[in-house]
């Protein structure tokens, strides 16, 4: 995905949509580097998840009539909206990522959309190695599995602060204490 394109979206503070996989994600694009990219995912008219993830998984961005209508109905977030919350996230490659996530103690969610066997995995993550992350695995009942080691190579996206994990990683150490 070309670089420029990006940027100016980033600069214009506008909504897109990505074609991601067999997804359609509306977002507003925040941080990019060479190979990943930081969205806000938008859902039902409100901010979501911050989403990270290899921009050669996106197939397209489109920026028309539609976009342009959802930013007069849900303003743009401003820079200083979200500057201070990004510039904690080191997005030059995933296990960096995920090294600025294990560092403010961020619950995630890991995707795996690129082959046949679908991997949406809730938790926390416990260990970061050279080309491995170990997650405690958080079920849909807020119980906490057994820990679970994932490739950075099956890692299409890791999702933070959204509705879903921080709900269920909230009940989760609630109940464990």
């Amino acid at each position: 995905m070309a670089t420029k394109k990006i940027d100016k979206f980033i600069k214009n503070e506008n909504h897109v949509k990505l074609y991601y996989f067999n997804e359609e994600i509306n977002c507003q694009i925040l941080k990019q580097s060479k190979n990943l990219i930081l969205i806000r995912d938008i859902k039902d008219w409100h901010y979501d998840a911050y989403m990270i993830f290899p921009k050669k998984y996106i197939k397209k961005i489109k920026y028309g009539k539609i976009e342009k209508c959802r930013e007069n109905i849900l303003l743009p977030l401003k820079k200083q909206e979200f500057t201070k919350e990004i510039n904690q996230i080191d997005i030059s490659n995933i296990k960096n990522a995920l090294i600025s996530l294990y560092k403010i103690n961020q619950g995630i969610c890991i995707e795996n959309a690129d082959n046949n066997n679908y991997t949406f995995i809730v938790g926390v993550i416990k260990k970061i190695k050279d080309k491995v992350l170990t997650i405690k695995e958080i079920d849909l009942c807020g119980q906490y599995k057994k820990s679970i080691k994932i490739n950075y190579d099956n890692i299409t996206s890791i999702f933070y602060k959204d509705e879903y994990s921080t709900k269920l990683i909230n009940y989760a150490n609630s109940i464990r204490k």
